[in-house]
C-alpha cells in the first residue's frame, strides 16, 4: 500500500521532480487510496501548478480519478479549465483525459461539445488527444453518426500522430461505428501508411477489430504483411495481434508458422509477442479439442509458450506474467486436483503481484477475484465439456487482462479506458442488463403461467435462469446465458412462421457475440420482441375455451369440475381440468368428444319416460290384485289389496331410483 501522506508531503515539495512524480502515484494508486477526498484535493492543487508538465500529468492523472472522485462537479470544473489551458501539452492532457472520464461527467453535452472542439483544434497534438478520447468516449456519445463521422475525418489527417491516434480509436470501436466497411477502408489504408508510428498503431487496432472485419481475407493478409515490416514496433504489434485474431484466421496454419518464425526474431519485444501469442492460440484450440487427451496437450503447450514469454521480458508490462499463473492454476485443479489447493494460492499472489506495475492495477485485481471464482467453478467440473467450456471463460478474462497489462498509459493514452469494456468484469452497465433480463422473463413467465400450453414450461425454466445471473460471477453468467439463449431457441420454434423471423434472427446473432454485455443487452431485446407474439399466441389459443360461442348462438358453460364446450348440434366436448393449490389449472390433452341430446330436448323427454313408467305400474299393479284374488282365494279381500298396493309402492320405488341414477 503506497503511503498517502507521503504522497501528500510530494504534493506540497517545492521540487518540481517531487511533484511529477506525485502526479504520477496518484494515477496509479488513486483507487486504492483510503482518503479520497484528500487524495482529490491533493491532485486539484496540482491541476494548477506552475509547472506545464505538471499541470499536463495532473490532467491526465484526472481522467483516472474522475469516477472515484465525490465531487464531481469540481472535477468537471478543472477538466474544463485545462481543456481552456494556453499550454498545449496540458490541452494535450485534458482531452487524453476526457475519453476516459467522458461517461461519468456531469453533462455530456458539454463534454461531447468541447470533444469536438478539441478534434477541430489546430494544434495537432490536441488533435492527436482528442483522436484518442474518441476510443473511451463513443460508446456514451449519443451522436455516434457525428462522432463516426470525426474518427474518418481523423483517419485522413496529415499530421502522423493523429492518425496514430485515430487508428487506435478505430480498433477498439470498429464494431459499433455506423460505417464498417468505411471503417474497414480506413484501417486497411492506415497499415499500409509510410509512418512507423501509424502501422504500429493500425496493426494494434486489427487485434481489436478483426475478428469484427468482414473482409477477413485481406485483414489477414494485411497483418501478415506487418509481420515482415522492417520496424521492431511494427512487426511486435502485429504478432501480438495474432493472438487475438487466430480464432477467426482463415489459413490457421500460415499463422502459427508466422508465430513459430518470430519467436527467433532479432528484438525482445517481438520474442516475446510471438510466445504470448502462441500461447493464446494454444489454448484456443485447447477448447476446440475433441479428446481429453489433446487437450491436456495443447493446455501443456500453451504453459510453456506463456513461459518462454515471461522468459523473454524486457519491462514489468508482459502480458504472460498475469496469464501464465491462471492457466498453471486451471492445469493444477483440472489434472492435479491432491496438491491443488497450495497451487493456486500461490500462483493467484503471482497473478497479484504482476499487477502491481500497471496503470491498470484496480481493474486486474477485479479481475483477479473474479477469475478465482472461475478456477473454483472449474474445480467442481466432472466432465470434458465442462472443462472446455471453464477454460474459455478463463481464456477470456486472461486474453483481456493481457491487453491491460501491456497497455502503458504514457505510450498510448486514452488506451487502457478502452480496453476497460473489453474485460470481462461486472461493472454497472452489466448489472442493470441483469436487471432488464429478469424483468422481461418474469413478464414471459407469469404470461405463461397456468396456460397448459408448450409455452407454459419453457417460460418457467427461462425465468428460473434469469435468476441465476448474479452481480459478481461472471463464469456462472457465461453459463446461464447459454441455458437462456438455448431457451429462446425453443420459444423461437413455437412462433408462428410470419413473426419468428426477426427475434429468431436475434438469438442466432446471440450465439456468435463473444462479450457477456453484449449477449445480455441481445438477450433483452429478444424478449421484447418475442413477449408480444407469444402473448398474442397465447390469447388466440385461449378462445376456443373462453369466447367461442355455440352454433346456435349460446356460450359455453363451466361446471366445478370439467369445462363444457357445445360445438355443435347434439354434441359437447368435455374437457377435464385439475386445480393446484396455486390456483393454477391443468388443462389436459385427452379430452373426449360425446353425443349428447340438448338441455331442453332432454328434460321434456325425462318428463315424458316417467309419466309412461307411472302409468305402467298403476297397471302392474291392479293386473296383481286381479291375479291375487284368484288364486289367494282362501284370504280375506283387505289381505289382498294390501298385498296389491305393497307391490306398487316396491314398483314406484324402483321406477324413482332408476331416474335419479339417469340424472346423476
Amino acid at each position: 500500500m503506497v503511503d498517502q501522506a507521503e504522497i501528500h508531503r510530494k504534493v506540497v515539495s517545492g521540487d518540481v521532480e517531487e511533484r511529477r512524480w506525485a502526479v504520477k502515484l496518484l494515477r496509479s494508486n488513486f483507487a486504492d487510496l483510503p482518503d479520497k477526498d484528500v487524495a482529490w484535493e491533493d491532485l486539484h492543487r496540482l491541476t494548477w501548478d506552475e509547472d506545464s508538465s505538471v499541470r499536463d500529468s495532473a490532467a491526465v492523472a484526472l481522467g483516472f480519478a474522475f469516477q472515484y472522485v465525490s465531487d464531481k462537479d469540481g472535477a468537471w470544473n478543472d477538466l474544463i479549465r485545462l481543456i481552456e489551458n494556453e499550454d498545449i501539452g496540458v490541452r494535450t492532457g485534458a482531452a487524453v483525459a476526457l475519453g476516459r472520464a467522458f461517461q461519468h461527467v456531469p453533462d455530456t453535452k458539454q463534454a461531447w461539445n468541447d470533444l469536438i472542439r478539441l478534434i477541430e483544434n489546430e494544434y495537432s497534438g490536441v488533435r492527436m488527444g482528442a483522436a484518442f478520447a474518441l476510443g473511451p468516449a463513443f460508446q456514451h456519445v449519443h451522436d455516434k453518426k457525428q462522432a463516426w463521422n470525426d474518427l474518418h475525418r481523423l483517419t485522413e489527417d496529415e499530421d502522423s500522430h493523429v492518425l496514430a491516434g485515430a487508428a487506435s480509436s478505430l480498433g477498439f470501436v470498429f464494431q459499433h461505428v455506423p460505417d464498417t466497411k468505411q471503417a474497414w477502408s480506413d484501417l486497411h489504408r492506415l497499415t499500409e501508411d509510410e509512418d512507423i508510428g501509424v502501422r504500429t498503431g493500425a496493426a494494434y487496432a486489427l487485434s481489436r477489430a478483426f475478428q469484427h472485419v468482414h473482409d477477413k481475407k485481406q485483414a489477414w493478409n494485411d497483418l501478415h504483411r506487418l509481420t515482415e515490416d522492417e520496424d521492431s514496433h511494427v512487426r511486435a504489434g502485429a504478432v501480438f495481434a495474432i493472438g487475438p485474431a487466430f480464432q477467426h484466421v482463415h489459413d490457421k496454419k500460415q499463422a502459427w508458422n508466422d508465430l513459430h518464425r518470430l519467436t527467433e526474431d532479432e528484438n525482445s519485444d517481438v520474442r516475446m509477442s510471438a510466445n504470448h501469442s502462441l500461447g493464446r492460440a494454444s489454448i484456443f484450440k485447447a477448447t476446440e479439442e475433441e479428446s481429453k487427451d489433446y487437450f491436456e496437450s495443447e493446455l501443456n503447450n500453451a504453459i510453456k509458450f506463456f513461459e518462454r514469454s515471461s522468459k523473454e521480458a524486457t519491462s514489468s508490462n508482459n502480458p504472460s506474467s498475469f496469464c501464465l499463473p491462471f492457466y498453471r492454476s486451471f492445469y493444477t485443479i483440472t489434472f492435479e486436483k491432491a496438491r491443488a489447493k497450495g497451487e493456486v494460492e500461490k500462483y493467484l499472489a503471482e497473478a497479484k503481484s504482476a499487477s502491481e506495475g500497471s496503470e491498470n492495477k484496480e481493474i486486474l485485481l477485479e479481475a483477479i477475484e473474479n477469475l478465482a471464482s472461475a478456477l473454483t467453478e472449474a474445480h467442481k467440473a466432472t466432465d470434458f465439456d465442462a472443462m472446455k467450456s471453464d477454460l474459455n471463460v478463463c481464456r477470456r478474462y486472461c486474453d483481456r487482462a493481457a491487453d491491460l497489462i501491456r497497455d502503458v498509459e504514457g505510450e498510448t493514452p486514452g488506451a487502457a479506458g478502452i480496453l476497460r469494456r473489453g474485460l470481462p468484469i461486472i461493472d454497472q452497465r452489466i448489472k442493470e442488463l441483469i436487471r432488464e433480463v429478469q424483468e422481461k422473463a418474469g413478464v414471459v413467465c407469469r404470461e405463461t403461467r397456468g396456460t397448459g400450453t408448450p409455452y407454459e414450461p419453457l417460460g418457467m425454466e427461462v425465468n428460473k435462469w434469469a435468476g441465476e445471473l448474479l452481480d459478481r460471477d461472471y463464469l456462472r453468467n457465461e453459463k446461464n446465458v447459454f441455458r437462456i439463449v438455448q431457451i429462446l431457441g425453443e420459444f423461437c420454434d413455437l412462433l408462428p412462421e410470419d413473426k419468428r423471423k426477426y427475434p429468431c434472427k436475434i438469438v442466432e446473432e446471440i450465439r456468435e457475440e463473444s462479450e457477456l454485455e453484449d449477449k445480455l443487452s441481445s438477450i433483452a431485446t429478444a424478449f421484447s420482441y418475442m413477449q408480444p407474439c407469444i402473448e398474442s399466441q397465447l390469447q388466440n389459443a385461449a378462445k376456443p375455451t373462453t369466447d367461442k360461442m355455440r352454433s346456435d348462438g349460446q356460450p359455453s358453460q363451466k361446471t366445478d369440475h370439467s369445462t363444457t364446450v357445445f360445438a355443435g348440434a347434439g354434441s359437447t366436448v368435455v374437457v377435464p381440468h385439475t386445480e393446484t393449490e396455486s390456483g393454477d389449472v391443468t388443462v389436459t390433452t385427452n379430452a373426449k368428444a360425446t353425443k349428447e341430446l340438448q338441455p331442453e330436448e332432454h328434460r321434456t323427454d325425462h318428463r315424458k319416460k316417467t309419466a309412461i313408467e307411472i302409468i305402467a305400474a298403476i297397471a302392474v299393479s291392479v293386473l296383481v290384485g286381479i291375479v291375487s284374488s284368484r288364486y289367494l282365494e282362501d284370504l280375506t279381500p283387505t289381505s289382498s289389496t294390501v298385498i296389491a298396493f305393497i307391490a306398487f309402492i316396491i314398483l314406484l320405488i324402483i321406477i324413482l331410483m332408476q331416474n335419479r341414477d339417469k340424472s346423476s
